[in-house]
């Protein structure tokens, strides 16, 4: 995330950038599935046995079992992994699992604690329907991420702490945006009022403090000291959550304006090569980025499919589709001419993109990523302390992150879901 003086977009590259470039995914062996809207056409081709499936509703729902069963023995491994090593009792979790990396200002490392990591277990939660981990989250980012503006520290330290640079506490938009979606669906879910209310409290520091109060955008983030602080001047588009402001939107109206003013942003912010700018400059309404982010175009993309825009959605998919048919991995940036470099996305890449897969009815490209980038890159060796992790190899060695891991975590339950759901 962005600190201070750093622009948001050169914080967002840096961070993601440092945490899944340089990947290395070695083929373990070769799978190919293909799924098809009519679920009798589902066929699945493993090195040691093929099936096809025939027109027999037993022998298909064998097979669908199956399937569902490798992957959700897949999401287990990873879970049992995160909340034995990655996750302590109280809720806090761990920036990555090996320590010793050298203190960022700009992202999470070693056992310091994210927003943004907090933010995704609760939306795991949710999705898993499991109240007892939800409510430890919730009783944490009470006790230790909400800061009195009622907007989160963007991070904490290892003994929990908030995270400061130069004296300056910050705040992420996008984080505090994810934790409130959380909520809202905790809320929708289980019905308990201190969801909403905790909800409210933190759409009230957003608005307050993360909101240009002239223009009705969102911003990306604030920082402030001694009861002093200043508002970010610009908004990366990957950090509009569009469907968590009209969720916002539908309890207090005030959010409507704020929505329709960035929706615009983000919508029109579409380049020549049919992907999106980094970020708006909002004092002076300019669009800036001199590269294209895959993490973040895939962030816009689900952004944007959730509130009904498909068609701008499908531009980002079959852009990076295409590319990843054409040379078997997609890139963690590309240039303005939509060049990609050498470095592969990685595994929270892939996450995203099977969710965008599965949200725009793409199931059989959506299995193809999972099989073929996705289980491949997770530990299954039982001596190994990573074991049930996915894993990421960088220039220092291999080692699991939280980010990786819950989005992974959440595409294979929406996956799981999404075949459950095939009659």
């Amino acid at each position: 995330m962005e600190k201070i003086k750093i622009t948001a977009i050169t914080v967002i590259f840096i961070v993601f950038a440092l945490i899944v470039s340089q990947s290395v995914y070695i083929n373990i062996y070769k799978m190919h599935i293909k799924f098809f809207n009519n679920s009798l056409n589902l066929t699945y081709t493993f090195t040691t046995y093929n099936i096809k499936v025939s027109s027999s509703t037993t022998f298909w729902n064998s097979q669908k079992i199956e399937l569902i069963t490798l992957l959700e023995e897949s999401e287990n491994l990873c879970k049992n992994f995160m909340l034995s090593k990655m996750i302590t009792s109280e809720g806090a979790v761990y920036s990555t699992f090996r320590q010793g990396y050298k203190e960022s200002m700009i992202y999470g490392v070693n056992h310091e604690v994210t927003a943004e990591s907090i933010g995704l277990l609760m939306l795991y939660a949710i999705k898993e329907e499991n109240k007892t981990l939800f409510d430890r989250e919730v009783i944490f980012l009470k006790e230790k991420l909400l800061s009195p503006l009622g907007i989160c520290y963007w991070k904490l330290r290892e003994d929990l702490s908030p995270f400061t640079y130069n004296g300056y506490f910050s705040s992420a938009s996008v984080d505090d945006l994810r934790i409130i979606d959380a909520l809202i669906e905790g809320y929708n879910l289980w019905g308990e009022n201190q969801y909403l209310s905790l909800a409210q409290l933190m759409m009230n520091g957003v608005f307050n403090y993360e909101v240009d109060e002239t223009k009705n955008i969102l911003v990306d983030y604030y920082v402030w000291k001694n009861g002093k602080g200043e508002r970010a001047k610009s908004l990366t588009l990957a950090y509009a959550r569009l469907p968590t402001l009209l969720k916002m939107a539908k309890l207090e109206e005030r959010w409507m304006k704020i929505f329709n003013e960035t929706l615009k942003v983000v919508s029109n912010g579409l380049t020549l090569q049919q992907l999106f700018y980094h970020e708006y400059d909002v004092k002076n309404g300019k669009y800036e980025g001199s590269y294209f982010n895959s993490i973040e175009e895939l962030m816009i993309a689900l952004s944007l499919v959730e509130i009904g825009e498909e068609s701008k959605a499908f531009l980002i998919y079959n852009f990076l589709k295409k590319d990843y048919l054409k040379r078997g991995f997609i890139s963690d940036v590309y240039s303005l001419n939509g060049k990609g470099n050498p470095s592969d996305a990685g595994i929270g890449s892939y996450a995203l993109l099977v969710k965008l897969s599965l949200k725009l009815k793409d199931y059989d490209f959506a299995l193809k990523i999972v099989f073929d980038e996705i289980l491949i890159s997770q530990e299954k060796n039982l001596e190994s302390e990573y074991y049930g992790a996915f894993m990421n190899v960088w220039s220092d060695g291999r080692d699991a992150n939280a980010y990786d891991n819950f989005q992974t975590l959440l595409a294979l339950r929406e996956i799981i879901k999404t075949l459950s759901n095939v009659v």
